[in-house]
């Protein structure tokens, strides 16, 4: 998939450049175009979030694994919210519909935080910590999704035998 590869190859020059919000809107497309080849049959939000569940989450979660470490994954249904917020919004204000997910109260706010350092899932307390409910924060390492989107977007194409440039109708690269 040459479209694949050119698309992974600007990806990571982004981020060697410290690119990194570019490197996030192009890396945030890897599962729509996987997830396409993967499950042509399916609606978009439903393929890019199985794809990202089958494909990445598994690894995302450690062995031997608690409910708790499981709750605090980020799975295809945030990681599609994300590429939703991201780029057809440009905010990171996160809807009632991730209150649900988490299983969170429509009181506690939930937050995505890009950065450049750690990706880590905690909450927070407004006030007297136990008396007030705690703010879930999603902080995500932007370069480590971008990487490890990549990393597995070039296995899963290598992998696939009947893997044609799925934009050969759509978008043609000449550059």
């Amino acid at each position: 998939m040459k479209t694949m590869h050119t698309l992974i190859q600007e990806i990571r020059e982004n981020l060697e450049e410290d690119k990194l919000l570019s490197a996030l809107t192009l890396a945030l497309t890897i599962p729509d175009i996987c997830g396409k080849v993967a499950y042509p049959k399916l609606l978009v939000g439903a393929r890019y979030r199985r794809w990202y569940n089958e494909y990445i989450y598994p690894y995302e979660v450690p062995s031997g694994a608690n409910n708790e470490h499981i709750n605090y994954a980020l799975d295809g249904y945030l990681v599609y919210a994300l590429r939703n917020l991201v780029l057809h919004e440009g905010s990171l204000d996160l809807e009632s519909s991730i209150r649900k997910h988490l299983n969170l109260s429509p009181n506690q706010k939930v937050q995505f935080v890009l950065n450049d350092k750690i990706t880590s899932y905690g909450m927070s307390w407004a006030g007297e910590a136990e008396k007030d409910t705690p703010n879930y924060i999603i902080r995500i390492n932007v370069e480590d999704l971008c990487r490890k989107l990549c990393y597995v977007a070039e296995s899963f194409c290598k992998d696939e035998k009947n893997v044609s440039d799925i934009f050969h109708d759509i978008l043609r690269i000449e550059f």
